[in-house]
């Protein structure tokens, strides 16, 4: 195993210099006693050199990368204002609807609190149909409080009771599984 000199390039590759130091086998190579060549290559850190270019291959994918980068930079920098130009419209033409006074159209297409279209142009008596559902106050579709308390109750095996609890917190949970055992 020969020593070389070695050069580290600043994105980490590296080329192989001039041989410091040549092992036997080389040395026979030189003399002609041996046909082969040492192709095993060693460096030691005395033999490197660090500089912080990088290699073409590297520069190369890089300035590729860096103008692919810029590419699409300026893309979604269109795009943003594109869609600002777009929210923007939107923003007047939503504006003009909330407005009934700018509105140059019929008011046909308004409807009244009975759910009923309004025929009158005041905006006083064209209003949007609100929701009546929850008025009564009834509750529909949603779960009751006794429901609820079920699912916030702590289920503990008693074989499995936790030793290192405070006395308290084990007298509370032994309530309450002693209240839902009665409640079944």
């Amino acid at each position: 195993m020969c020593f070389h000199r070695r050069l580290v390039l600043g994105c980490n590759h590296f080329v192989w210099l001039g041989i410091l130091q040549p092992c036997e086998v080389e040395k026979a190579f030189q003399r002609g006693g041996l046909d082969l060549s040492c192709d095993v290559m060693w460096s030691h850190g005395y033999g490197t050199i660090r500089i912080s270019e990088k290699c073409l291959r590297c520069t190369t994918i890089m300035t590729n990368d860096k103008s692919r980068f810029w590419e699409l930079k300026g893309r979604i920098k269109a795009l943003k204002e594109k869609l600002d130009s777009i929210k923007g419209a939107l923003d007047v033409k939503e504006g003009e609807w909330l407005n009934p006074e700018t509105d140059p159209g019929t008011n046909s297409d308004r409807m009244t609190e009975d759910g009923t279209a309004a025929s009158c142009s005041s905006p006083e008596e064209t209003a949007v149909p609100r929701d009546t559902s929850f008025q009564d106050g009834s509750v529909e579709n949603s779960e009751s409080m006794e429901d609820m308390e079920d699912l916030e109750m702590i289920y503990v095996d008693r074989k499995l009771r936790p030793f290192k609890l405070p006395v308290y917190i084990l007298e509370r949970m032994a309530k309450e599984v002693d209240e839902r055992e009665r409640r079944r």
